[in-house]
């Protein structure tokens, strides 16, 4: 099975990240419907599978954030790390920066501005884990909610949103990167009402964790978690 690349599509002056393959397919079919001449450009080019590009700028050059990982001899994916690559007039400039090295599994990227956002699993088989917010301009990163099941930030500004919870008591959480350095938690914008518990994290530090359970009984969801990683 080959690796997975990040290429980015150019039609009048504007910048799409896709991913090579059948994404790039459909892209390409949209431009040609409009009529518009596409140019596609590789933006990486190794032997990992590198997945979820999100294209942003952060006030010095075009950006294009993205996950890379490697492929286990069993088939298995190895952890993920999140990089950036910038970008001048469509064009790759200098080496791509390498933005996590820790042993966690940090997958599902986002980026606005100054700031990058991803889940940092606990293991790379695990749904638990962290969402993590990164600053570009100082390397200065900030986990800003955890929880057993949790996924899919996505950044727009100040504000972030994310998933957690297991299937069936999926609930919405909204972090305001205003309230980094104080004590205030995510807020709860949609599903069902948490309950707080205190577990152990890989790193072996106790810290509360929102667990999904029924309104009415207060037991468990008797649900799987959602698939984590981005499609391939």
């Amino acid at each position: 099975m080959s690796a997975r690349s990040v290429s980015c599509l150019f039609r009048r002056g504007a910048v799409a990240p896709l991913l090579a393959g059948q994404v790039g397919l459909a892209l390409c079919g949209t431009a040609a419907a409009d009529t518009l001449t596409v140019t596609e450009r590789a933006v990486t080019a190794t032997s990992s599978w590198e997945t979820m590009p999100r294209l942003g700028n952060d006030g010095l050059s075009d950006l294009v954030v993205f996950t890379r990982s490697d492929m286990l001899p069993d088939g298995n994916m190895a952890k993920g790390d999140i990089w950036y690559q910038r970008l001048l007039d469509g064009v790759p400039v200098g080496a791509p920066v390498r933005v996590t090295s820790d042993a966690l599994d940090n997958q599902l990227n986002d980026v606005s501005g100054d700031r990058i956002v991803y889940t940092a699993y606990d293991t790379s088989s695990s749904m638990s884990g962290h969402i993590v917010a990164y600053s570009i301009s100082t390397t200065v990163r900030h986990t800003i909610g955890s929880a057993l099941v949790i996924q899919e930030p996505r950044v727009s500004g100040t504000k972030v949103a994310w998933r957690e919870g297991f299937a069936g008591s999926q609930q919405v959480m909204l972090y305001d990167l205003s309230w980094l350095g104080t004590t205030r938690e995510p807020d709860l914008i949609g599903g069902p009402a948490p309950r707080r518990m205190t577990s152990t994290s890989a790193t072996g530090s106790s810290s509360g964790r929102r667990v999904g359970q029924t309104p009415t009984t207060g037991t468990w969801w008797p649900t799987t978690p959602t698939q984590r990683r981005a499609p391939t």
